[in-house]
């Protein structure tokens, strides 16, 4: 897998909350989306909501990898 080193403490602080920001959002839409429609939805719009929910938290998995590692190397 490709490492995204992200050399700033705050760079990383940043992603991780867009990370989690995003991952609210995605699920809050996903979530007001069954609450709307029922289950006569579209899956493929369910099932985009749900990716970009885990790519939100391939944001906070690669700050999280690189705040930890920095206070390794330290």
């Amino acid at each position: 897998m490709h490492r995204i080193d992200i050399r700033s403490r705050l760079g990383n602080l940043i992603l991780g909350l867009i990370g989690a920001a995003y991952a609210l959002a995605a699920l809050s839409v996903l979530v007001y989306y069954w609450a709307t429609s029922g289950e006569a939805g579209s899956l493929v719009l369910q099932i985009l909501l749900m990716a970009c929910i885990a790519g939100s938290f391939w944001f906070v998995l690669i700050a999280s990898g690189n705040l930890r590692g920095r206070r390794l190397r330290h």
